[in-house]
Parts: structure tokens; sequence; C-alpha cells
């Protein structure tokens, strides 16, 4: 890693898995959002069982078989939840090797991630089984954020870019890039197909499209709200050009467009055709005895989804103190209006249409469900999309020629970062004493809130090794600003020649 791009790619790693350890450290074996459920998955993939063997008697899902010290290691943390049923929680069926059958709700969600965690995970026994999946989770998606900083160094001029990664990688990003789940990895795999769009639309090096590709897929196959993220982000994201750009564009790159759109389209296809045959998200019936949606019920559930989007851990209903919120929403806040103000028609555009189907899409969903699965739907399922909204801010800046004032900069940066040690340290506290499964806390001697700092202090280190990595001299070239304007008719010659 002798170029440039190289250091920038492992720095950005280093420091991102050191904060990615402070979470795992911090969380209890199992205690990550529905983590139970994703491990049984992972573990019955890996033996080849991708879907259920048929439905239970009380709980979720369908029955999957897997280790019987896995099953162990996790029913008492299951059991504390009051959402799940005695057989999410304990083996319904034991065998002569040792195998037992269990309930998962994640019993059928696409199987491509569970098959990568569950063979990584075969040597290890019960909960360590827990912990080499997460660690599965972190290298993938830490190689994904890393590679989205490389991509947007190549494009971007000054630090705004940079910022805007930063604000983007929100708390409940990180943390879920530590969970024994797909849904960090399609996050950032969300992250690397926003920054390759956004190269694509500068035009300036070499075009991302094997990011692109590779985040799209990524973000395809972790979720079934994939499906209409892919197409969304690059629908939104072609906004930004007129027509006449994107033509060049295609004409330049045909090869790798056309291998690009046969990669993603396949996925897409797949993922398709995997929800369809496995039921996943499949309504359940209507509920009898649920009380009609009231038009109260949705302004509330929206603060909840964005709130959601910041920071909730270990679950959706367990939020980070106030202080987060207010600090990283000033981030978010002062970001977008900046970028609002610089981004012209186009950016401008952009940024309310993904405003709009960041939150419409949700509440479409939640009505169209509730019925069935009254308020599912969690903040945290639409990021790949909600990524946009600080990643065009900070292109739209950085097109615009401007660069962050260094106390700007400063403030954004501490707000960002003490938000994330804060978290971690919350949660390492508030788990410490809850006594269902293995702890950092348990193996350190001394009380939990010392232990809570320890953790908050590695995670600091790690955002600053992570954010250090960037260069601090900004690359030269023309302001765009001094271009065509964005959809002029001098705007497509401008393009060409750049």
């Amino acid at each position: 890693m002798s170029s440039p791009s190289g250091r920038l790619f492992g720095r950005v790693l280093a420091g991102c898995l050191l904060l990615q350890l402070a979470w795992v450290l911090a969380l209890p074996t199992f205690r990550g959002s529905d983590e139970f459920d994703h491990v049984v998955k992972a573990d019955a993939t890996s033996r080849g069982q991708l879907t259920g063997s048929g439905p239970v008697t009380d709980g979720r899902g369908e029955l999957m078989r897997v280790r019987g010290d896995v099953a162990r290691a996790l029913g008492p943390m299951c059991a504390y939840y009051r959402y799940t049923g005695p057989d999410n929680c304990r083996p319904v069926r034991t065998f002569a090797d040792g195998t037992v059958e269990i309930a998962s709700a994640a019993s059928a969600y696409n199987p491509a991630y569970y098959l990568v965690a569950g063979v990584v995970a075969r040597p290890f026994p019960g909960a360590a089984a827990d912990y080499a999946m997460r660690a599965v989770t972190a290298l993938l998606s830490t190689l994904l954020l890393a590679w989205s900083v490389v991509v947007t160094r190549r494009w971007a001029r000054g630090a705004w870019p940079a910022l805007a990664l930063v604000v983007s990688a929100t708390p409940v990003v990180v943390y879920s890039t530590t969970v024994a789940a797909p849904n960090g990895v399609g996050m950032a795999g969300g992250l690397v197909m926003w920054s390759a769009a956004l190269g694509l639309a500068t035009g300036r090096g070499r075009a991302p499209w094997a990011a692109l590709t590779v985040g799209a897929v990524a973000v395809a196959t972790t979720h079934t709200t994939g499906l209409l993220w892919v197409p969304l982000v690059l629908a939104t994201a072609a906004l930004l050009r007129p027509r006449a750009w994107w033509r060049g564009q295609l004409r330049e790159n045909r090869r790798a467009v056309m291998t690009s759109a046969a990669v993603v389209s396949g996925a897409l296809a797949l993922s398709a055709a995997w929800v369809r045959l496995a039921g996943t998200n499949a309504l359940a019936p209507p509920q009898a005895d649920l009380p009609p949606l009231r038009p109260g019920d949705l302004p509330v559930q929206v603060l909840a989804w964005v709130l959601q989007t910041v920071a909730a851990f270990p679950l959706r209903n367990e939020y980070a103190p106030v202080a987060v919120y207010v600090m990283w929403v000033l981030a978010f806040a002062g970001l977008l209006v900046l970028g609002l103000r610089a981004g012209g028609t186009r950016g401008r555009l952009v940024i309310g249409l993904l405003a709009s189907l960041w939150l419409g899409v949700a509440v479409v969903l939640t009505v169209v469900s509730y019925a069935s699965e009254p308020f599912a739907w969690q903040g945290r399922y639409a990021v790949p999309l909600a990524l946009g909204l600080t990643t065009v801010a900070g292109w739209c800046l950085d097109r615009s020629g401007r660069r962050p004032a260094a106390p700007v900069a400063l403030v954004v940066l501490v707000l960002t970062g003490v938000s994330q040690a804060a978290c971690v340290a919350q949660v390492a506290a508030r788990e410490a004493d809850l006594g269902l499964s293995t702890t950092f806390a348990d193996v350190v001697p001394g009380p939990a809130y010392l232990v809570a700092g320890l953790l908050g202090v590695l995670a600091a280190a790690g955002f600053v090794v992570a954010v250090r990595a960037w260069p601090t001299t900004p690359r030269g070239g023309e302001p765009d600003e001094v271009r065509p304007a964005l959809g002029s008719p001098g705007a497509a010659e401008s393009a060409k020649r750049t």
C-alpha cells in the first residue's frame, strides 16, 4: 500500500476497525438487534440449509438445524426479549450428532451474507461463533467503508466530501457494522454506491464502475428493501447531470457500463426471485384486535425513524443520550443547509427528492402493512438511501470550489467524534449489568463505568485515526462555479472537456 490511495485505504481501515472493536466489546453476545435469529440462520446456512424446514408452534419464523452449543449459548439472551417465543430460544428437537432444531425469524432471508458468516464461524463454539460472525460483518463493512473514502478522494477537490462521509457514518451505521447481521454490510455498500455515483457525476479521475457495482450488489443482497434502494439511488444520482453528460459517459465507458449493468441487474433479479420463492417479509394475516391507524401516529413514527437513523441500539426503541441527537443534528443540518445553498437547481432538486423518498417510502409501506405488522418499519432500513442527503450535499459544496473553514471542520469532527464515543460508553455501561451473556466487563476487573470509559476512549481513538487519514492538502483544479451551470446550454460541451 505504497500508493496514496493504498495508504489512505489502510489508515481508514485501521481507524474503523478500532471503532468497531469498541462496539464489539461493549455489546454482550447475541444482544444486537435480532442477532440470535441471524446467528441461527448463518449457522444453518453453513450446513446447507437455506430456508426453514417448517413453521413453529410458539415463536417466530421457521425451524433451522444448528449446532447445539450455539443454541444453548443464545438461549438466555433470546428469552430476555418479550417478543420471542420458546421455540426461538431453546431447541425444539435434538439429533444424535448434537445438532438441534430451533426457530429463526431470519429463516427466509437472502442466504448470501449468512453463507460467508456461517462458514467462517463453524470452527468456533457457542458464543465464540457470534464473535466470529461479528468479525466477518465488521471486516466486510470496513473494507467497503474504506473503499468509499478512496473513491471519494479521487474526485474530491477539498474536505467537504470527507466531512460528508463522517456525518453519513452515524453511530447506528457504525454499530450495525459490528453485529452478526447483514444490515451493516448493506449500509456500507450504500456509502460505496453513493461515492461512486457522485464520482461518475463529477467525471474526474478513473470512472468508479467497479465500486458502483459492488456497492449496488451489497445493497441488493443484504435486505429486501435493497430492491428499492438500488434503482432509487441510481435514478436520483442521475439527475445531478443532464442527459448529454451521461450519454458521453456511456459512450466512453461502454464495456464497463455493460458489465456493471449486467452484474447489478443479475443481483437484483436473483434477490427478487429469492424474495418471491422464500416469501421473505410476507405479510401476516391482519390482526383483528388492532386499533385503527390514526393521523397523529405517523408524525410520531417519522420522528422515531429519523432518530433511529442517528442512534438507537441495541434495539430500535433503546435510544442514545439526548445530547447525541443534538450534536449530530447540528452537524447534519449545517451540512445540508450549506449544500442546498451551493447546489444550484439540480443539487437542490436531488436533495429535496431524496428527503421526500427517505420518509415517503417509509410512510407508504407502514400504511400498507399496518393491519398485519403495525409500525414494523425501522429507521435503519432506509439508511442506504438516506446516505445520499449528506454525500450529495458534500458533492455540491465541493463543486462550488469552496473550502470548509478550519473552525467549521473542527466543530463537525468534534460533534461527531464525541457522539461516537459517547454511544459506545453508554451501551457498555448499561449492558454490563445485564448478566445474560458475555461482555468485556466480565473479563476486565473494575467498575462498569471505568470499563465503559475505556471503550469510549478506544472508540474515540479509532475515530481520530480514521478522520486523520484524509489528506490535508486540497487538490487543484478549476472551481466548478466558473463553468456553465448544470443543465445550461453550454453544460454538455463543458462536461466533455473535463
